[in-house]
């Protein structure tokens, strides 16, 4: 044996020349000194190759005739669609079976006896990704908390039943997002799944800024429960919706509920200069996309199919109360949710003196600052924005800044675990 691995041994690199002569070609893959594992490797996939098209018996008798009956019995725990090449996979696609026939009637021709697959395991793109995710995190949550001094001796210093408290309002916002979501879909959809959905979104927005990692898992998951990608899209864009609209309808309740001196110093408006310039750019490029031809043509062959069939979905929404309820109902939990953590974080330390109404304009406010900023879950900007905002409100930073820590740690880094662990139970059972 020369011990040299194809490592691609499939009918499509094997050529038959006019006088009868077989001939490998494309050995771009090939080892040489190759292993056992290898070899076994190359007869596994020249079988399932062969019986694809010759059928299972030829296929082996063929292989014991040329290389023996303990070549092919080697090879034949490999005979599976996670050992072969992506090709022979595609083709196997159609004909599931083939390879546990093979497999059985290589184990009998090579007096192997019955054979077991072996068990193997890809890395997958997705694997990798879940890992850098973790590291990423690992990595960024290392410098934010070391550029705070003191801030683990004060969390040690907390009422850990505030804390508690601050954890359980963090797992209800989960359920808030998933009534939120019920109440956009036009259809119902499945509980448990759309629940572990949230979770799973929660955990890919630790490494996707502006939220966009969230969104795209709860239009995929949509999409898997049959939903064409213009009403998912629709759905979950509807669901941001009603989510802002609540955001700026408590804030407006808040803000009232605090009155100015509940507000104190904490500037939390853009200055009306910002505004009409804002809104001066936005008319102009609007009024250049439907002046352009080019930009008619775009509205016209693409957009407005799309608004059209999302509209259908907005207005099926529309048209049911119990879905509105919901839709609106879930935004204001989740939002409510998020505040009580926030003003449980801060009585953990001790500070009863300021107001639900304070913090809740500290929460709405800064939430909404930091929200445009371009890091994952607005790492290091949420944190700035809360801390200025309850020092603003009359609270110490010494007290300020452990509060801050104790809601992220709360909202954002513990339930990183549960949203990996959801994310790959959807992936496994084929619903992201």
């Amino acid at each position: 044996m020369r011990r040299i691995a194809h490592r691609d041994l499939r009918l499509a690199n094997v050529l038959l020349a006019p006088d009868g002569r077989p001939w490998l070609i494309d050995f771009g893959f090939a080892e040489i000194a190759a292993t056992d594992q290898m070899q076994d490797t190359d007869v596994a996939e020249l079988l399932s190759s062969t019986a694809l098209k010759v059928g299972v018996k030829r296929s082996v008798d063929a292989a014991i005739s040329v290389i023996g009956k303990s070549a092919v019995a080697s090879a034949a725990p490999r005979i599976q669609p996670l050992a072969l090449s992506t090709a022979t996979r595609k083709s196997l696609v159609a004909r599931k079976p083939l390879c546990d026939d093979l497999r059985k009637y290589a184990g009998e021709a090579s007096d192997a006896g019955d054979v077991e697959p072996q068990d193997l395991q890809r890395i997958k793109p997705r694997t990798v990704l879940v890992f850098i995710s973790l590291a990423v995190a690992f990595y960024l949550l290392i410098p934010q908390l070391a550029d705070v001094s003191g801030v683990w001796s004060k969390l040690k210093e907390a009422d850990w039943t505030w804390a508690l408290y601050a954890l359980g309002a963090s797992a209800l916002t989960y359920v808030g997002a998933t009534i939120g979501l019920l109440g956009a879909v036009p259809r119902r959809i499945p509980l448990i799944g759309t629940f572990a959905t949230q979770l799973a979104g929660s955990f890919v927005n630790r490494i996707v800024p502006a939220r966009v990692g969230g969104i795209a898992t709860n239009v995929r998951f949509l999409q898997k429960q049959g939903l064409d990608l213009a009403v998912a899209s629709s759905s979950v864009g509807l669901q941001q919706l009603s989510g802002l609209l609540m955001h700026l309808s408590l804030s407006v309740v808040f803000l009232l509920w605090a009155g100015r001196s509940g507000v104190g110093a904490f500037d939390f408006m853009p200055s009306s200069q910002t505004v009409l310039i804002g809104l001066t750019v936005i008319l102009a490029l609007s009024g250049l996309l439907f002046l352009l031809p080019a930009g008619r043509g775009v509205l016209r062959k693409r957009v407005f199919p799309i608004l059209k069939r999302s509209g259908q979905g907005i207005g099926d929404v529309a048209r049911r109360p119990f879905k509105v309820a919901e839709l609106f109902g879930g935004s204001v939990f989740l939002t409510l949710c998020y505040i009580s953590a926030l003003v449980f974080s801060v009585h953990a330390f001790g500070a009863t003196g300021v107001s639900v109404a304070s913090i809740g304009v500290v929460f709405l406010v800064g939430s909404a600052i930091s929200s445009v900023a371009p890091t994952p879950g607005g790492i290091g900007a949420v944190e700035a924005a809360l801390i200025a905002g309850l020092t603003a409100v009359g609270l110490e930073r010494d007290v300020a800044v452990p509060a801050v820590f104790l809601y992220r740690i709360a909202t954002f880094w513990l339930p990183i675990v549960p949203g990996w662990i959801a994310f790959v139970l959807l992936q496994r059972r084929g619903d992201l």
